[in-house]
């Protein structure tokens, strides 16, 4: 079995939703196709957090739903820490990049944790329309440079 670490920029309606039903779908990822997924880094608005061994996805679901932080998680949670600082700096096999949609502001952060995550090596699967309506030929081309897949659907 194939363990897939990944990082969650954006916790939001999609990015919670994801937390809460992981766990249900993890027997069914590895029956089916062989594969565990591990949430190693997550970051909202506010922070951040990073565990190479796990976060736990239940925990994370509770603190939103609460309406706090992920600078919040215990032990590993980092106010002021950025998605893009998550980003560049940690390990991770796969970026889920579920930010919100800013076209205003370049769509940023998407499109800098996007970008950066290619050029890491890292697969990148996002919802976010933002960053591919104005870079998508640019991402493709990363992707194709370092190895890796650009995928991107989402319903919300």
């Amino acid at each position: 079995m194939q363990t897939v670490s990944f990082l969650l920029v954006g916790l939001g309606n999609l990015g919670r939703r994801l937390c809460q039903v992981l766990p249900q779908k993890q027997d069914h990822l590895r029956r089916r196709y062989g594969v565990q997924l591990r949430l190693v880094g997550a970051a909202d608005s506010q922070g951040a957090a990073y565990d190479p061994m796990g976060l736990d996805v239940a925990r994370i679901a509770e603190l939103k739903a609460a309406g706090g932080t992920i600078a919040a998680y215990p032990t590993v949670g980092r106010r002021g820490w950025t998605a893009v600082d998550l980003v560049a700096v940690e390990e991770a096999d796969l970026l889920l990049e579920a930010s919100p949609v800013n076209l205003h502001q370049g769509a940023e952060p998407g499109l800098t944790c996007i970008r950066t995550a290619l050029q890491r090596g890292m697969h990148v699967v996002t919802p976010n329309k933002g960053p591919l309506v104005l870079a998508y030929r640019e991402l493709h081309e990363l992707a194709a440079a370092n190895g890796v897949q650009l995928r991107f659907d989402g319903t919300v």
